[in-house]
Order: C-alpha cells, then structure tokens, then sequence
C-alpha cells in the first residue's frame, strides 16, 4: 500500500484516498504528498491523532464505536459467557478499533465474559478453519463474533455447515459481501455492521474533487459514514441487488447520475 501510495505521488495525481491500517507506515508519505500540493484524505481506517499523521480528514465509520455498539447487541441477547472474536489482522487500525470496542462494551455490561480472540488471516479457507477449530474445542460459545468482512463470511459458512443455527449460538460481524447476505437472509448469521462503503468511496472522492477544483479554498472536514445493523428482515438487505446501481431498482438512479459529473 505504501509502495502504491509513493507511485501515486510520483505520478502526479490531483489527490489521493487511502486506508490509513497502520500508526506510522503512511506519515512519511502522506506529508511528502501534501508537499507536493496533492490532497490526502484517509477512509476506511485512520491513525489516531497521536501519531502525527496530517492527512486533511477521515471518511468513515468510528470504528471503536461501532465495536461498542456491536457489544450492546451481543449483551442485549446473550447471557454472559465465552466469547469468540475472530479477527483477520489484529493490530490494523481498521480491525483492531471494533474488537476493543466489543471488548470494551461487554466488560462493562459483566465481568463474567470470557473474550477469546482468535486470528483467521486473510485466506478465505485458513479463516474457516481456524473458526472452526474454535467451535470443535468450545462447543458451548455464547457468541461468534468476526469484526472483518472475510471472517464474517467465514463464520456464517462455518454455522451452516455444522448446522449450528439450533444449538443456539449468538453470531455477528461485518460488512455487504454477496455471500454475507445470502446468509443472513438464510438465518446463518443474527446480525452485521455496514460501514457504508458506498458513501467512504463517492465522499472521498467528491471532496478530493472539490478541493482540487477551488484551489484547496473548500474546507475538507471528517465524515462519519455512520453505524447500521442489519438483521435478516431489515429493509436494506431485502433491497440489496447485484448491480452498480444503489437501491431497489436496476435503473440507473439519481445518484448514479450524480456521480458521473466526476467523470
């Protein structure tokens, strides 16, 4: 990622969108970039403030808030007990936030959890896996929880393949991918967190675009893409189509249209 930033700043780009995962690697090159009178905004992950990274705005959801915000689920449903995190990276800034956030909500709510946070990698079948090996040595979880889009995945394969869904097993995690859907709407997964990629992208984008084009004298400020939890009935995912286009139709929209002003 670093190495594609640096090619970007080489190239000469009118700005650049990108996911801040780690404390100090980006701080070197995000300053060189803005040197360069190139525009940097982080999405979909950022460093914290102290680690003196000076990127103009973050465009994305809370991540430590959604962690605590997933917890309140987990407690509202599941009587306290062994808890499995699964997590692709611990230690990114775009994973790690959410299970400390979880973490932290079930800690308050009873000192009787017992968290266990397990890594499953990036590789869809490594994380499948090591889901499943935690469930053959703890057969009686109170909950499943993945805080990445692999991982959840994987967990909703693991629960229907073992036929978990009886034994009344609490699961959750993140992000819209195709098959993630499909099984929640199977009633493979409880519940996951959309982030609102679709808003992280198109805002990047609009407000590197108007920057550029008032000479930086449009301010560039933090977005918060907000926090949705969505269950197997929610409206949202029964509107979930396999198109570009957002929203129930698969008729190009109002904000298809929007966005191709960018072009």
């Amino acid at each position: 990622m670093v190495h594609a930033f640096n090619a970007a700043v080489d190239a000469k780009v009118d700005g650049i969108a990108v996911s801040i995962i780690d404390q100090l690697a980006f701080n070197d090159p995000v300053e060189r970039s803005l040197k360069s009178g190139i525009p940097v905004v982080a999405y979909n992950a950022d460093a914290p403030a102290a680690s003196g990274n000076k990127r103009l705005a973050y465009i994305g959801q809370d991540l430590f808030n959604s962690g605590l915000r997933l917890g309140t689920h987990v407690y509202a449903n599941v009587e306290p007990g062994l808890v499995g995190v699964f997590i692709a990276t611990p230690g990114t800034l775009n994973l790690q936030p959410r299970a400390d956030g979880l973490q932290t909500a079930l800690s308050r709510n009873s000192q009787n959890w017992r968290i266990h946070t397990i890594a499953t990698t990036t590789d869809p079948n490594q994380a499948k896996n090591e889901i499943r090996n935690f469930i053959f040595q703890n057969p009686r979880p109170s909950a499943l929880i993945s805080v990445d889009g692999g991982s959840t995945q994987a967990l909703g394969t693991v629960i229907r393949d073992f036929n978990l869904v009886d034994q009344g097993i609490y699961s959750a995690g993140y992000d819209l991918l195709p098959r993630t859907i499909e099984l929640l709407k199977s009633g493979f997964l409880n519940g996951i967190v959309d982030q609102q990629p679709y808003l992280q992208g198109y805002l990047s984008v609009t407000i590197l675009a108007l920057c550029c084009a008032s000479g930086g004298i449009l301010g560039v400020s933090d977005i918060d893409t907000g926090y949705q939890f969505l269950q197997k009935n929610s409206t949202k995912v029964t509107h979930l189509r396999q198109s570009r286009f957002i929203g129930n139709s698969d008729k190009r929209s109002n904000i298809d249209r929007i966005g191709s002003l960018l072009d």
